[in-house]
């Protein structure tokens, strides 16, 4: 759906380069994203409602360290420069 939105905004400055991910990288990119995300949305619900203050945000990007955020950034970032060398 985000791919669809962005590729209709006329500005090609803002529009997402569509990145190919080798096998391997997208089964390890999705296992660590769909575990950050379920992470990332159950906490963005209990910092809206209050149950989490943003005194929280540390422990909060910590987790996401130790989900393996940096991780998907490079799995990310190798598919964007094949992507830069097409």
């Amino acid at each position: 759906q985000a791919i669809d939105a962005w590729s209709q905004n006329s500005n090609t400055d803002y529009i997402l380069p569509y990145v190919n991910y080798t096998a391997e990288e997208n089964s390890e990119f999705s296992a660590i994203m769909n575990d950050i995300n379920t992470y990332r949305q159950e906490t963005l619900y209990a910092f809206i409602t209050g149950t989490k203050s943003t005194d929280d945000l540390p422990e909060y990007f910590e987790t996401l360290k130790s989900m393996g955020i940096e991780r998907a950034i490079e799995i990310n970032q190798k598919a964007y420069e094949r992507y830069q060398k097409r």
